[in-house]
């Protein structure tokens, strides 16, 4: 349960550099108050500023499902 509580990683599957969208708003938060590393994973996108912040996005879920817990 603890690693459900306090995570070290995060994946916003539909992550957006949209700030007025709920994938956006999500990933801003994230990149604001979370302590852990955050995966964006769009399709749409590559490299982003999101709320100031370079983010790099990626297209594929499937190459992050070794580091994160499922």
């Amino acid at each position: 349960m603890r690693e459900f509580l306090s995570p070290n990683s995060v994946a916003v599957v539909g992550a957006s550099p949209k700030g007025g969208s709920i994938g956006g708003q999500i990933l801003i938060q994230l990149l604001k108050n979370f302590k852990g590393r955050v995966y964006a994973v769009n399709p749409k996108y590559d490299v982003e500023y999101v709320g100031g912040v370079e983010v790099r996005f990626t297209t594929k879920f499937q190459a992050y499902r070794r580091r994160l817990s499922l």
